[in-house]
Order: C-alpha cells, then sequence, then structure tokens
C-alpha cells in the first residue's frame, strides 16, 4: 500500500468512525469528507511522503496551500480543524508515532466576525413573501423561524409536525451532536406558523415544512429562498439561512439581553462562541460613535 492510498484508505476509516462510533450527523461528516479530500489532494500535489514522515513543517504549507486558494479564514481554521482530529486518530492506528499538530498553534486565523443583517432589513426581507400561495405561507414561517428563534437551517429543516407546540410557544429543536433544546417562538411567528399549517396540503412526510411535491424541503431550496427573498427586499449583498442566526444573537445582544440566555437559545455548548456577536455590536457602536461624536 503506498503513501497515498494508506491515506485515503484511513480517511475512509476515520469518516466511518465519525458515523458509526461517534453518531456524528450526516451533515458533520460530510463536511468532514469535504476537509479531508481537500488534504488528500494537497498531500498528491506535493512530496511529504508517508504519514510517518511528516514535520510540523505541513502545517505551515497546508495553510498557505489553503489561502492561495482564496478561503475565508474561518474555513481555514475548520479545515486545519477536521485535519488535526484525523492526525489524532491515525496516530492511534499506528500510521505516525506522533501527529505534527503542535505547529497548528502558530497559525491561528484571524476570527471572522459574524454577517449579520440590520433590522431594517430584515423587516423588509420578512414582508416579502406572498401571503396568498402555501409557498408564501411557508417561506415567510421559515424565515420567521430563521430569525425570531434563531435555528439554524438544519434545525429548520429537521422540525416534524410535533415539535411544534402552538398552545406553549415553543418548539424542540435537534441541534448539534444530537443535543436537543426548547425553544421559545414569539407571537409573530406563531401567527405565521398557524396560517401556513392551516393550508398545509396532507402528505405522507410528517416534516413541518414541505417542498411542492409534498417531501421535505432540502437545504438548498432553502438556500435559494432565502437568496430569493433578500434580492427581493433589495439587501445588495449575499445573504443565506445562518446569517438571519447570525442576526438573531446580534438583534438580542442589542437590546441587552443577557449572554448566558443568548447562549441557551443559540444551542451553543461554550459561551465563547456566543461571546464573538457582542464583538459585533462593539463594532456597529464604534462606527456610530466615529460618525456622530466630534472627536470620532
Amino acid at each position: 500500500m503506498n503513501a497515498e492510498t494508506n491515506v485515503e484508505a484511513l480517511i475512509d476509516l476515520f469518516l466511518r468512525h465519525l458515523s458509526e462510533e461517534r453518531n456524528l450527523s450526516p451533515h458533520t461528516v460530510s463536511a468532514y469528507a469535504v476537509d479531508l479530500r481537500a488534504f488528500a489532494a494537497f498531500l498528491e500535489s506535493t512530496r511529504f511522503g508517508p504519514p510517518s514522515d511528516w514535520t510540523p513543517q505541513i502545517w505551515v504549507a497546508l495553510a498557505h496551500h489553503f489561502r492561495k486558494q482564496n478561503l475565508a479564514e474561518s474555513s481555514i481554521a475548520r479545515r486545519l480543524s477536521a485535519i488535526r482530529s484525523w492526525m489524532e486518530y491515525a496516530k492511534r492506528k499506528g500510521a505516525m508515532k506522533q501527529a505534527p499538530s503542535n505547529a497548528l498553534a502558530k497559525l491561528s486565523p484571524r476570527r471572522r466576525l459574524p454577517a449579520t443583517l440590520t433590522v431594517n432589513d430584515m423587516r423588509r426581507m420578512l414582508n416579502q413573501p406572498d401571503g396568498k400561495s402555501v409557498a408564501g405561507l411557508r417561506d415567510r414561517a421559515m424565515l420567521e423561524l430563521l430569525y425570531g428563534a434563531g435555528l439554524r437551517a438544519s434545525e429548520l429543516l429537521g422540525l416534524r409536525l410535533s415539535d411544534v407546540d402552538l398552545a406553549q410557544r415553543t418548539a424542540r429543536v435537534l441541534g448539534k451532536r444530537g443535543k436537543e433544546r426548547l425553544v421559545p417562538l414569539n407571537g409573530i411567528a406563531i401567527e405565521h406558523l398557524e396560517r401556513y399549517l392551516a393550508e398545509r396540503p396532507e402528505a405522507p412526510s410528517d416534516r413541518l415544512f414541505l417542498n411542492l411535491r409534498g417531501g421535505p424541503l432540502s437545504r438548498i431550496s432553502l438556500w435559494k429562498i432565502v437568496k430569493r427573498y433578500a434580492a427581493m427586499a433589495g439587501i445588495d449583498k449575499e445573504v443565506w439561512p445562518h446569517m438571519l442566526r447570525h442576526s438573531f444573537a446580534t438583534h438580542l445582544l442589542s437590546g441587552g439581553a443577557d449572554l448566558r440566555a443568548v447562549q441557551e437559545l443559540l444551542g451553543h455548548a461554550d459561551i465563547a462562541t456566543t461571546q464573538i456577536y457582542t464583538s459585533v455590536d462593539t463594532d456597529r457602536l464604534r462606527e456610530v460613535h466615529k460618525k456622530a461624536h466630534p472627536r470620532g
């Protein structure tokens, strides 16, 4: 078995380990696969040899390689993290004596702040769906949950009819690593959910949000829906479903919400993940000060 085949085989074993032993979601395993296939392609174009010969220099080469591809710093960080996890697995399997991970700390990429929309942008966008069609009612309800409850795209699309309690104004959400949480729904979201459910067609699927054929809505379809309404609202930048979640968190903190409460609403395991949204608001305040204060 040559070095390249050995790496490919170890990647396949690692992906199976993530799926079968660590019970990670198919979406997460797929993300690991993309990052590790990119790593394998990098190895094919270089001469680092078998895993047992790798040195910390490989991290410098990797970071340089990915930056030449114009990847976002956050994407590079995620990709390097996936490779580091795979190396630790390869070490346990005896493919290398010591994973050359010690140089990774020196390559900490700059942290990119989450992209958000303004409150006015969100208002315009939420008002775009046609309230007279089933698709429009569905789309408005989805947008209200993405922004009003801060759901991830996978959480929204995974909702089943039984997960929503209109009387209690809550939704049971299955988040990352199978972690379940109960999120409150605001009155506007409830109103649009009720309108959608009254017109939702009967279908074999118990998923809350259906496509026009009566099956579960796909991630690609959701992405296109969000992008279309952003364009209709005159928002002149790229908009994707997760940006509504970013906006949810940022607007809550701007309104004085407690950081710990926002952490729970978002389903973050680590408050440091939530804390980055305070930087977004600080940047906004700094810009306001710069424009409005005589000494700005």
